[in-house]
C-alpha cells in the first residue's frame, strides 16, 4: 500500500495486521495488560548491522507488539536482507533520502501504538531494556519519553552517552559521555533534551504533531525534539539501569571518538544549532544572550577558516536564509504552545565540544577562553530569564 506521511511517497511491504487508526489505545495497568510498543528501526545503508539489531527486537517479542523498519532510500542490500531473514518485520520504503527525522515521522505516523521506540539500526538491545523504559513511563505519567544507558558497542564498559541537556549557547550537552564507566547508579534522573539513537516515546501523551522536525535533516534534530518535549511541560528521564549497544554510526556523518568530522556534518551541525534556537528559544533569551552568541560565533567562523570549513559555513547561512520563512511558523508553534521558561531548560558548564575539534595548543586556548567569558555572562543573566 501507498501513504505519503511529511515526505515523499512511501511503500509498505510485509504489512501485517494491526490496529486500525481509530481504534482507541490500550491504557496503563488496564486488565493487567503493558501498553502496546512498535519498534521503530530508522535505517540508511544499514545492511552490516541491522541484523543484531532486529534479533535484539525479535528476542524482546513480549515487550514489543511491532517492529518496523523504515527504510530511507538505501542502495546497499539492507531491504534484502531484512525481507529475507526477517519475514516478521514491516518494512517501509522511502523513495528519496530524507533524513532520520522525516524517516522516524514516518514511523511514528504508521505505529498505530500507545508508544514508540525509536531505535537506531546500529543499536542493539540488551535483555529487559524495553520493559524497563516501559515501566519507568508507568510510574511517572509527567514524563513522555525515557531513554537508557548507550555503552559502546565494542567497548561495553564504557559509556557513549546516557541523554543529554541543553547548553545556553544552543550546543546538545550529551550526559554522561566519553569516558564513563558502564557502572554507577541506576537512579532515574531528568534529562533536558534526548539522543534518538534509543529512546521510549510515549505517543498518547505527546500533543505536538509529528514529533521531529524534517526540515533538520540530521544532526540536532532530536535535540529538538527534547527542547521542544521539555517546553511543552513534558519531563523526560534518562534510565541508566536500561541498556543498549551502540555500533559505528551513520556511513559519512556519524563521528566516534577523536575522529575528524565530515564536512557534512559539520555544515549540518552550524545550521541546524541557528534554527533550534531561533525556534525554541524566547526573544528575551536571545537578546540577553546576544553578546555570548556573537562571541561564540566569531570563535566559530575563525575556527571554520582555519580547519578549511568555510564553505560549509556558508552554505549554513544561505540554507538558513532560505528557509527563514519555516524557522519563523515554527518558531509561532513552538512558542504558542510552550509552557516552561528557558530559565528551567538550560544549563551552563563547560562547553560541550568534543575534544578532537581543538587540535592545536591555540585552538584550546581560544576554547578555553570563550568558556571562561561565555561562563561569567551566563552567570550573570541566567536569572533574568
Amino acid at each position: 500500500m501507498r501513504k505519503t506521511v511529511d515526505g515523499p511517497p512511501s511503500r509498505a511491504i510485509h504489512a501485517r495486521s494491526r490496529p486500525e487508526a481509530d481504534e482507541p489505545a490500550s491504557e496503563p495497568g488496564k486488565d493487567g495488560q503493558r501498553p502496546s510498543i512498535t519498534a521503530c528501526v530508522i535505517v540508511r545503508n544499514g545492511a552490516a548491522t541491522i541484523e543484531e539489531t532486529l534479533a535484539s527486537l525479535t528476542a524482546a517479542a513480549d515487550e514489543i507488539a511491532r517492529i518496523l523498519v523504515v527504510d530511507d532510500a538505501s542502495d546497499d542490500d539492507t531491504v534484502a536482507l531484512v525481507a529475507s531473514g526477517f519475514p516478521q518485520v514491516d518494512v517501509i520504503l522511502l523513495e528519496v533520502n530524507r533524513g532520520p527525522a522525516a524517516a522516524r515521522n514516518v514511523g511514528f505516523a504508521h505505529a498505530q501504538t500507545d508508544r514508540v521506540l525509536f531505535v537506531d539500526s546500529d543499536v542493539r538491545l540488551d535483555e529487559g531494556c524495553v520493559g524497563l523504559l516501559s515501566t519507568v513511563l508507568d510510574a511517572h505519567p509527567d514524563a513522555v519519553m525515557a531513554m537508557p544507558r548507550v555503552v559502546h558497542a565494542h567497548d561495553p564498559e564504557r559509556v557513549h552517552f546516557q541523554g543529554a541537556h541543553s547548553h545556553f549557547l544552543g550546543l546538545m550537552a550529551l550526559d554522561q559521555t566519553e569516558g564513563a564507566a558502564a557502572g554507577g547508579p541506576d537512579d532515574v534522573r531528568d534529562l533536558g533534551s534526548v539522543v534518538t539513537a534509543c529512546c521510549l516515546l510515549d505517543a498518547r501523551r505527546w500533543d505536538g504533531g509529528l514529533p521531529l522536525d524534517a526540515a533538520l535533516f540530521y544532526s540536532y534534530e532530536d535535540h529538538d525534539l527534547g527542547v521542544r518535549a521539555r517546553l511543552l511541560g513534558h519531563r523526560i528521564l534518562a534510565v541508566p539501569g536500561a541498556r543498549c549497544f551502540h555500533g559505528t554510526g551513520t556511513p559519512g556523518l556519524s563521528v566516534r571518538g577523536d575522529g575528524p568530522s565530515p564536512r557534512r556534518r559539520i555544515y549540518l551541525n552550524i545550521r541546524n544549532r541557528w534554527r533550534v534556537m531561533l525556534k525554541c528559544y524566547r526573544l528575551r533569551t536571545l537578546l540577553l544572550l546576544a553578546p555570548v552568541l556573537l562571541l561564540y560565533e566569531l570563535v566559530q567562523v575563525a575556527g571554520v577558516m582555519k580547519k578549511g570549513w568555510l564553505r560549509e559555513w556558508c552554505r549554513a547561512v544561505a540554507w538558513s536564509v532560505t528557509n527563514f520563512s519555516g524557522t519563523l511558523q515554527g518558531r509561532r508553534q513552538v512558542q504558542a504552545l510552550r509552557s516552561v521558561g528557558d530559565g528551567e531548560l538550560l544549563i551552563g558548564g563547560p562547553l560541550p565540544i568534543r575534544p578532537g575539534v581543538a587540535a592545536t595548543r591555540l585552538e584550546r586556548a581560544g576554547l578555553r577562553a570563550l568558556e571562561r567569558v561565555s561562563g561569567a555572562y551566563w552567570e550573570r543573566v541566567r536569572r533574568f530569564l
